[in-house]
This record gives C-alpha cells, structure tokens and sequence, in this order.
C-alpha cells in the first residue's frame, strides 16, 4: 500500500511539471504581440534603422500559409512537406514461460512489438499572408503534424529486405526465437500549403528577417495547424485537468503512504 501511495506521489510530480508547463504555454500564447508579417518587417527595419542590423528580436503569433519552392518529400508515402516524422515497427510473437502463485509454470505466446528504424527530417520554409512573405527556421519547435500513414504489411521474420517509398531495410537473423508477423509503416508530416499558427521570435541577427526559436528558454516555440482560440482553450483545459490530478494524486497517495506505515 506504501509503494502503490510513492508510485501515486512521482506521478504527482510529473503532473505538476506538465502543468507548470501548459501554465507557461498559456501565458505565452496570450502575451505574445500579434503581427502581420507586413508590421514585423516594419518593425526590424526601424530597429535596423536606430541601432543596426541584426539587433531584431521581437515575441510574436502570426498566422499565415506555408510556402517552399523545393519542398521535402516524405520518406515513406512521398508527400511534399516541410517536416516529416516516420516510423517503422516490426510486430511478432514471442513464447514466454510464466510461474504462477503455485509455483506451476505456464508457456503464453504474447504479441508485442519494436521499433526498427525512425526517423524525422526539416527544413527552412516562407510564411505567407496577404501583407507579405517571411523565412522560418522551425529547428526545435513543438510543431504539430497530420497524419498520413498509418499501415500494416504482413512481413517474413528472416531475410530479405523490406522497402517503402523511399525507405529499405536489410532483414538480418537477428531477431531470435521470435515470429515476425509484419512491419508497420507510421508516417505525418507538415504539409506545403496548409494555414498555420506561428509563436516565435522574430529574429534579423542571421542577415535575413527570420522567424525561429526564441532564445529566453521560457517563451513557447510553437507551429501548430490549430488557430490561436483552440490552443488557447486547450491549454486552459489541460491545466485545469493537470491540477485536479495533481491535487488528487498527492491526497491519495499521502494517504496510502500513512496507511502503509
């Protein structure tokens, strides 16, 4: 019962820091200037104008549409993007024996699961809106993708080579007493063309008007396909749920441990 209450306190404390995080992202996405790209350009040429080029580093939300001449192509499905994360997981079976209470042991075919290959990919895009056009370097943000693949293929468990899009994998013998069942090919990306909600600094210090991520560890660098009102709303959500579980977990826990002693 005291081990159940400990275990109740870490998952407290995780819950706490995820809400001081959604607290943070909250506060970010309301105090952050809204600007068009028209009035952040705007703004680095005054600043140039005063004190030099490169002294540019405003907190700003935009929105606009993605734009790039040469796009990425997704590794698996092919798709033009701007960022793409994919995943390749080998499903098999495994026979394990198992002792039960009495001592008798038992032998259970279990499905289970393991990653083989991973892998993500980004790259400088334009911002768009009906002011004007802007560089991201979206390098570390918390970016939002879509889903794009999602798919099983029945594979052998020695062998050969299995291959997808752009992707292969050379099958080796390595994968012991297992039977392989098949591969699945998991792939999203951040699509050419799409709108998006934009919460960076706008930054001139490279040459070029960039927006990218901010340098204060505190400020949120967020590229999301949802418009500011559905983060807003759901980070209010998500704190009030962390806090209630946190609030829970700590009573309940406590509890426990006291039980326990």
């Amino acid at each position: 019962m005291a081990f159940v209450g400990l275990v109740l306190l870490i998952v407290a404390v995780v819950l706490f820091f995820n809400y001081q995080g959604q607290k943070n992202k909250l506060t970010n996405l309301l105090s952050a200037e809204a600007v068009t790209i028209e009035n952040i350009k705007a703004t680095a040429a005054a600043i140039s104008d005063s004190i030099g080029v490169g002294s540019c580093r405003e907190y700003v939300k935009v929105k606009g549409v993605i734009q790039c001449e040469t796009p990425l192509l997704s590794e698996l499905k092919q798709e033009p993007c701007v960022h793409y994360e994919m995943n390749v997981t080998r499903e098999y079976e495994e026979t394990v024996t198992r002792t039960d209470s009495e001592g008798e042991t038992h032998r259970e075919t279990e499905r289970r699961s393991e990653t083989i290959s991973s892998n993500q990919r980004s790259i400088h895009f334009q911002l768009q809106d009906n002011t004007g056009i802007i560089e991201v370097n979206p390098e570390e943000a918390n970016m939002e993708t879509i889903s794009i693949l999602n798919e099983f293929r029945p594979g052998s468990s020695r062998g050969g080579l299995i291959s997808f899009g752009n992707f292969s994998f050379a099958l080796g013998s390595s994968f012991g007493d297992t039977n392989t069942l098949g591969y699945r090919y998991q792939e999203s990306i951040l699509p050419v063309g799409r709108q998006v909600f934009i919460l960076a600094t706008a930054s001139d210090e490279s040459g070029t008007l960039t927006l990218e991520k901010p340098l204060n560890h505190n400020q949120t660098f967020l590229i999301s396909l949802k418009n500011e009102e559905n983060l807003v709303q759901s980070a209010k959500s998500a704190q009030v749920y962390l806090l209630w579980g946190t609030v829970a977990s700590v009573i309940i826990g406590a509890i426990l441990i006291l039980l326990g002693l």
